[in-house]
């Protein structure tokens, strides 16, 4: 054989399989860096409930990041149905994929709100790769809460992280997608409510930091998020 040719084909193949190695690859995103347990302390006071504490059978968790977390009004929000706040820290979908049995696995819920994913983007993750996080946590709810109801509430705006306003359209359009073809999955928007005429988020529903929401901020979110867990109660067997 001639060796010049066996040479160019053996920098052809190796060109390839390099090629093919750098598109399959996906570079890591910050929060694949940081601490996974880095909020066990919510872990552990969540467990700590438990052991004292008998849950409605029709329960409905809402679990997430910290919107979740400081929205101390659920309760009476979402009187008189029945709901546990699992909300951790300021928790990525990593995060919520780790402590899945903790946070919504173990309850059984009737229905799951989740809001989570604008950590995983301000933290440096891709549309994709926050994406991808999002479909393997639904994939463990279709695996082992088959009857739970999902109910994904759109990524918010905030004066904060109004900067990555494109990211966050633009997944809220891919998991509104996604829950058109997946009849346990529902996307609830929640990002009109917030808005002022110009299109820009209302500063007045949010805390000193323009991030976390004040009363004002809950009071809007429970004006979507009431009638919707009202209607899947009213639809159940």
């Amino acid at each position: 054989m001639d060796y010049k040719l066996l040479i160019i084909l053996l920098l052809a193949s190796f060109l390839l399989v390099s090629c093919g190695a750098v598109i399959q690859a996906r570079p890591k995103a910050q929060t694949d860096f940081a601490p996974i347990n880095r909020y066990k302390e919510d872990i552990d006071r969540f467990a700590q409930q438990d052991q004292v504490s008998r849950y409605h059978p029709e329960l409905a968790v809402f679990t997430g990041s910290s919107s979740i977390k400081l929205w101390e009004s659920l309760p009476a929000d979402m009187a008189p149905y029945p709901v546990l706040n699992r909300g951790f820290g300021g928790s990525t979908l990593r995060e919520a994929n780790h402590y899945f049995d903790q946070i919504a696995g173990k309850y059984k819920p009737s229905q799951l709100f989740l809001y989570c994913g604008e950590n995983d983007l301000a933290e440096g993750a891709s549309v994709q790769q926050t994406y991808d996080r999002l479909v393997t946590f639904l994939n463990r709810c279709a695996s082992d809460l088959p009857s739970t109801q999902v109910i994904y509430l759109s990524i918010k705006p905030s004066p904060t992280n109004w900067s990555l306003r494109k990211k966050f359209t633009k997944l809220n359009a891919k998991v509104r997608s996604l829950s058109n073809n997946q009849t346990s999955l529902q996307y609830l928007d929640i990002t009109e409510v917030m808005l002022l005429p110009d299109g820009t988020p209302d500063p007045s529903l949010f805390l000193e930091d323009q991030l976390h929401m004040n009363p004002s901020g809950y009071a809007r979110w429970s004006e979507v998020v009431k009638p919707a867990l009202s209607r899947l109660r009213s639809i159940q067997p």
